[in-house]
């Protein structure tokens, strides 16, 4: 113990005694103070400190991400896993999340929920959702599939969960005409060779006469 002080749990007070009262004929008026603490904030009352510690609290929100797989525009049942990924910016370079699978089991549409960060004191943020391979290329549109992203930068907040919503639709009538075509070639490659043939042999045949 020390003399003069009296200690609570969260408290203690330090009395000190045979101070003078008076100087110059004009009464004393004390006060107190103490050297800065790190991580506190002090606030001084006449003769009564009060320190504050600031803590960081962590915020935490949610998004949802939907996949959606269609087939010539109509929604058809899969077991094809997709991989998706969150990014903190626009340009997709810090990415927030592991790559992470959306597996469709059996189905045309599928959702998971990612838990993500607020900003300080939980103000609202914003993530940029992207489809990726499972090596972390981005998946874009081609001349087989139509890739469609609704919402892709979702902005979380305390109250709203917002959702981002992926399609893939892949043309399969294109294919179908594609191996048409494909067939159509060979056909007429055929024909032209037999063609070829004919006259060479039409050729050879006057020769000889």
């Amino acid at each position: 113990e020390v003399p003069g002080f009296t200690y609570t749990l969260d408290m203690w007070t330090y009395t000190w005694n045979n101070l003078p009262k008076y100087k110059d004929g004009k009464e004393i008026e004390y006060t107190v103070g103490e050297k800065e603490l790190k991580d506190y904030d002090t606030r001084v009352d006449g003769l009564t400190i009060e320190n504050y510690r600031f803590v960081q609290h962590y915020y935490e929100g949610e998004i949802k991400i939907t996949k959606i797989y269609k087939e010539s525009h109509k929604e058809k049942k899969t077991n094809k896993v997709f991989f998706v990924q969150v990014f903190e910016d626009e340009a997709m370079t810090v990415p927030y999340t592991e790559i992470m699978p959306i597996p469709m089991v059996g189905e045309a549409r599928q959702t998971i929920t990612v838990p993500v960060a607020l900003g300080d004191l939980g103000v609202d943020k914003t993530y940029y959702v992207a489809e990726v391979t499972e090596d972390g290329a981005f998946v874009k549109s081609n001349g087989k599939m139509t890739v469609t992203i609704d919402n892709p930068s979702p902005t979380a907040t305390i109250e709203i969960v917002p959702e981002t919503v992926i399609t893939n639709d892949y043309d399969t009538t294109n294919t179908a005409d594609t191996t048409t075509n494909t067939g159509w070639m060979v056909t007429m490659c055929v024909s032209l060779a037999g063609l070829f043939v004919l006259m060479f042999a039409r050729k050879k045949t006057r020769v000889t006469e």
